[in-house]
């Protein structure tokens, strides 16, 4: 059935766009891209015969003058402004991606600012009468974010169109909206309706201008830590306008993409599974595992043991130069395409790539015992070793591992569901346990685990959501993230918590439920400060990525965003104890427990 819905609804696509060229291009496109791009193209649908612009914006060469910078400024503020804002787009009445397209052109040919004014003064009017709104939405009490209308009169605009958007600002609107929608699970928005345009993987001028629009907006109005990108977010709008512009090709547009996605400061944001920039990075990595350690790049690890030991690189070396090049000037370079919530997160994530090479070898330099080496490093295809991005093995490579007769250890990153009894029984009769959070995953064992580790129901955290109806305004939750405990086996022994800069979302969500117990310790350094259930949105390209729909606060609505959640005990580790094979968080770990024997 869904095939023939499908078949259908491509059929009437089709027809419509009478071209040859595009039916063989969404011949060749998956499934799942199609019914991305295509399937809100119902008989019934009012912009369904609106076909103009499916083979390409008609926008190319664009002056890039100061004024008409800031004309694309403003028409790319005020569309998205009416995305969201106005009831009939809000409600589909327009295909609102084309309709960028038509107004583009004459916004780009006017000399005067009156001239643009009364543009878009017509084009508003041309979208049809709205109901008056003016009436109390918001709970002021409740706010966490509000929304900043300031530009609508620091833009200089005629005082006829400042009336018109302030009315439009007040209209009423309805609990639905084509672009977005919100969960009715988790509250976190869905922009299932944003086209991704599979097919124009390197998209034209005008498509890459929508490009930029529609991420900046989505950031203004539905990204609920906006307020911590710390830096003023038109001003961001307008230096991408002439990056977008001029993106060559499609890895120049991508690397655009990304620097802009990066410029939001956040762990949980990139651009997923694009080949374009993997190959970009490089496909080949070395056996061996670098983390940044007091400043330096230092071996610590191997992925493949045999293959690391071969390559003469040794626990606690100090790489200095990649391909000639210093691992400062490398950190600088990749700096502006690395998104993260901190620093040290940052860092993290640019030693999982640093190394990465499209050569079968990469020249490097390293120190060691203060005498300077030079090595030519053999580098493989991902799947001939262990080269994951969540690479963190810990102390051992299965979910558990007892330490001694007293303490047990839990790799949470390899814990699943099916593994609780199991972990139970090996665990209830222990002194302590060590539960290892240096990692990353989408999954939560918040309520198994924290049924066995607390004795009641607790809350833990605090969450905001957004609305459809004041797009922009993030206001905490009715109800806070709580664990409900049930009748069952409690642990009674100490925990302690091992935390870093690979602590992130789910993970920073159960240490912070775990350490209301008592019983708890958390060492190590912050974690991550990136949280919140995942968004995912396209942009034109094909390009998927995704940010946080929902904040996440401390009960009294303190922030863990890109601050991180800060360990009892700092504990960072140490080159000296890299080139000794230790552990010093998981040592700090078993003295803690041993304490008071």
């Amino acid at each position: 059935m869904r095939k023939i819905i499908l078949i259908i609804a491509l059929s009437l696509f089709l027809v419509a766009c009478n071209s040859t060229n595009l039916e063989q291009s969404v011949i060749e496109s998956s499934e799942e891209e199609i019914i991305s791009d295509y399937i809100f193209y119902k008989v019934e649908d009012k912009v369904a015969n609106d076909n103009e612009f499916n083979a390409g914006s008609k926008i190319d060469e664009l002056n890039l003058t100061d004024d008409n910078i800031e004309n694309l400024k403003i028409i790319g503020k005020i569309w998205g402004f009416l995305k969201y804002y106005h009831p009939y787009v809000a409600k589909g009445e327009y295909n609102w991606d084309y309709e960028l397209f038509r107004v583009l052109p004459m916004i780009l040919e006017v000399e005067k600012p009156e001239e643009r004014d009364s543009i878009l003064l017509s084009w508003i009017a041309s979208l049809g009468e709205y109901e008056a709104g003016n009436f109390p939405l918001k709970n002021e009490s409740e706010i966490k974010k509000d929304v900043d209308f300031k530009w609508i009169e620091d833009f200089n605009l005629s005082q006829e169109l400042v009336s018109q958007l302030t009315h439009i600002k007040n209209a009423r609107r309805r609990l639905n909206n084509k672009y977005v929608n919100i969960n009715s699970q988790n509250l976190v928005p869905i922009f299932s309706n944003e086209k991704s345009y599979a097919i124009m993987r390197y998209p034209d001028t005008g498509y890459r201008l929508l490009s930029l629009y529609r991420y900046w907006n989505i950031i203004e109005y539905y990204y609920p830590y906006k307020y911590l990108i710390e830096e003023d977010w038109n001003n961001v709008l307008e230096e991408f306008i002439p990056k977008f512009i001029k993106a060559s090709d499609e890895l120049d547009y991508q690397l655009v993409s990304l620097e802009l996605i990066t410029r939001i400061n956040d762990s949980n944001a990139g651009i997923e599974d694009s080949k374009a920039l993997e190959n970009h990075l490089g496909v080949n990595y070395p056996p061996i595992k670098v983390t940044f350690v007091e400043g330096n790049l230092i071996v610590t690890g191997y992925y493949d043991k045999e293959l690391g030991e071969e390559s003469g690189l040794k626990l606690g070396d100090i790489i200095s130069k990649i391909s000639n090049k210093t691992v400062e000037e490398i950190v600088v370079e990749m700096e502006p395409y690395i998104p993260a919530s901190n620093y040290p997160s940052k860092l993290s994530k640019i030693s999982k790539d640093i190394l990465r090479t499209n050569e079968d070898s990469l020249s490097i330099e390293f120190i060691r015992d203060d005498e300077n080496y030079l090595l030519e490093l053999a580098c493989y295809k991902q799947g001939s070793i262990n080269s994951k991005k969540s690479d963190y093995i810990g102390y051992s490579d299965s979910y558990y591992k007892d330490i001694d007769s007293d303490i047990g250890y839990m790799n949470i990153g390899l814990f699943r569901s099916q593994n609780e009894g199991e972990f139970i029984y090996r665990t209830y009769n222990k002194k302590g346990i060590i539960v290892d959070l240096r990692s990353y995953s989408l999954a939560s064992y918040n309520e198994i685990l924290g049924s066995y580790f607390l004795e009641e129901s607790t809350e833990y955290a605090n969450f905001t959501k957004t609305s459809l109806e004041d797009p922009g305004v993030f206001s905490f939750q009715d109800v806070n993230e709580r664990i409900r405990v049930t009748s069952r086996t409690h642990y009674q022994g100490k925990l302690v918590l091992i935390i870093n800069e690979e602590t992130q979302g789910q993970f920073e969500l159960a240490t912070m439920l775990f350490k209301t117990s008592p019983n708890t310790i958390v060492i190590g350094s912050n974690s991550a400060g990136s949280n919140g259930e995942i968004s995912s949105l396209y942009l034109p390209g094909y390009i998927r990525t995704q940010i946080p729909g929902l904040g996440v606060y401390y009960l009294d609505g303190g922030e863990i965003q890109r601050i991180g959640i800060e360990p009892d005990i700092v504990i960072h580790p140490t080159i000296e104890a890299i080139k000794e094979g230790r552990d010093e968080l998981l040592e700090k770990a078993i003295e803690i427990i041993h304490q008071g024997e």
